[in-house]
C-alpha cells in the first residue's frame, strides 16, 4: 500500500475566531468547509547563515513539488503550537532539538483557498525559528528534497520564479525579516552557555 502524504482522517482541533478549541474534525472535513484550525511554521537556519528549504512531495495536496519553508505541520488535537514545531522537524526532516530557538510571532489567522483542490485552509498559524547545523534526513512520503540557501539567493529565487514555491511561504516571506531572525539566534546562541 503507498503511502499518503496527506492523511484526509487525521484529527485536528477546529477552534473559534479567538483560536479557543471547540471541537474535533476529520482533517478532509476541515479543509472541505473551511473549519479553522491550528498549524505552525518553522525557519531553521544553519550556522553560516543559510536557509533550510523543503520540496515538497509529488503526493501532497496542496503545493505538490513546490519548495517551501523548513517545516509546516497541522497541530495534532490538544498539542502545543511548540511541541508541533519539534515534531514536524522530527518527522519531516530528523531534526531532533529539545525546543525551537524563538517564536516568532504569536498565532495569526491565515485565510487561504484552493479551490483546484476543494480545500479552504483557514489557520491560526504561529512561526517558530531555529539554529541547526546537523544532517537533514526527509521523510520522502512528505519531502521530495532539501536543501540550504543563502537570503540572497532566495530573493532572486522569489522574484524570478514565485509560483516554484508554496502560496503559504510567499504569504510567510513577505512578512519574514530573514536577517534580522538570523541575529537574533546568533544572539540567542552567545547567550546560551555551554555544557561539558
Amino acid at each position: 500500500m503507498m503511502a499518503v502524504a496527506d492523511a484526509e482522517t487525521e484529527l485536528l482541533d477546529v477552534v473559534d475566531k479567538f483560536n479557543n478549541v471547540l471541537r474535533q474534525e476529520l482533517r478532509g472535513v476541515v479543509h472541505r468547509h473551511g473549519l479553522l484550525h491550528r498549524a505552525v511554521h518553522v525557519v531553521v537556519f544553519n550556522s553560516t547563515e543559510q536557509l533550510l528549504l523543503q520540496r515538497r512531495s509529488a503526493m501532497k495536496k496542496l503545493g505538490p513539488n513546490c519548495w517551501d519553508l523548513s517545516c509546516a505541520e497541522h497541530l495534532m488535537v490538544g498539542e502545543s503550537y511548540a511541541k508541533a514545531a519539534l515534531r514536524g522537524l522530527h518527522e519531516e526532516l530528523n531534526i531532533n532539538k529539545p525546543e525551537c530557538d524563538l517564536q516568532l510571532w504569536e498565532p495569526m489567522l491565515q485565510l487561504m483557498d484552493y479551490p483546484e483542490v476543494d480545500v479552504k485552509d483557514n489557520e491560526f498559524i504561529a512561526m517558530f525559528a531555529t539554529l541547526y547545523d546537523g544532517e537533514v534526513i526527509e521523510d520522502k512520503v512528505e519531502v521530495a528534497e532539501t536543501r540550504w540557501c543563502t537570503i540572497e539567493e532566495l530573493q532572486v529565487e522569489m522574484k524570478q520564479s514565485p509560483d516554484s514555491f508554496t502560496p503559504w511561504f510567499r504569504k510567510d516571506y513577505d512578512k519574514l525579516n530573514l536577517e534580522s531572525i538570523i541575529e537574533q539566534l546568533k544572539m540567542k546562541r552567545a547567550r546560551t552557555p555551554v555544557l561539558v
